[in-house]
């Protein structure tokens, strides 16, 4: 994840950590972001259970085929697709994280709602591409708890992912919803008082990628 994102996605957890249920990261890849988030939890004191769901083999060539079409370059094809199962819990296990976690492989476009936990209190969605950001919004809506939040990863302008914010922006409209972006996140959130709600100024549009001040 980029800086803006990380940021992102540990103040999240740090504002709903008094929402009850777990976390769950749906697109994990070799788990660096699994490890950083599971280290500031523990320094929060904040003891939810954590969820890591993914193909473990890389991209579904189907839903490929489909970003291809939107003008994602075929340079991406073979990305992750060494971020085995085992390759990943070694990952965890040699930085230190070792228990309190689950995983789940599966093609989150071939979920079913019993294959989630229930009462999600944040889902980091990181999964690139369109049809799986679709599907797993639609399958994680009736997921979420009071107050919760998804954050979905590369809904940013200039990306080259271009997928994601075309799944996210039809979900969000198809619910009558307004599209809310932060940190190069699309935020969808989950709270009948607005008291629950995050204390972010959202932006209407993707967030433009910064530059770097110190390097570019």
């Amino acid at each position: 994840m980029t800086v803006e994102n990380l940021y992102g996605y540990l103040d999240a957890i740090y504002h709903k950590k008094m929402v009850d249920g777990p976390i769950v990261e749906i697109g994990v890849a070799y788990g660096g972001t699994t490890a950083l988030a599971c280290q500031f939890l523990s320094k929060i004191g904040c003891h939810k259970k954590y969820y890591c769901v993914d193909t473990f083999s890389g991209f579904v060539e189907s839903q490929l085929d489909k970003d291809h079409k939107l003008g994602l370059s075929k340079i991406h094809d073979n990305f992750f697709s060494d971020s085995s199962l085992k390759h990943v819990k070694e990952n965890l296990n040699r930085w230190g994280i070792t228990r309190n976690i689950d995983f789940i492989q599966h093609d989150i476009c071939k979920a079913n709602p019993s294959d989630l936990p229930d009462n999600i209190s944040i889902c980091l969605l990181d999964v690139d591409l369109r049809d799986p950001i679709y599907d797993a919004l639609h399958l994680l809506k009736n997921k979420m708890a009071e107050g919760g939040i998804i954050l979905v990863d590369d809904c940013k302008d200039g990306t080259s992912w271009v997928g994601a914010d075309i799944g996210y922006r039809e979900f969000v409209q198809e619910e009558q919803l307004e599209p809310k972006y932060y940190m190069g996140f699309g935020v969808v959130e989950f709270a009948k008082d607005s008291d629950q709600n995050i204390p972010w100024v959202f932006s209407l549009r993707p967030n433009k990628i910064p530059k770097n001040y110190y390097t570019d």
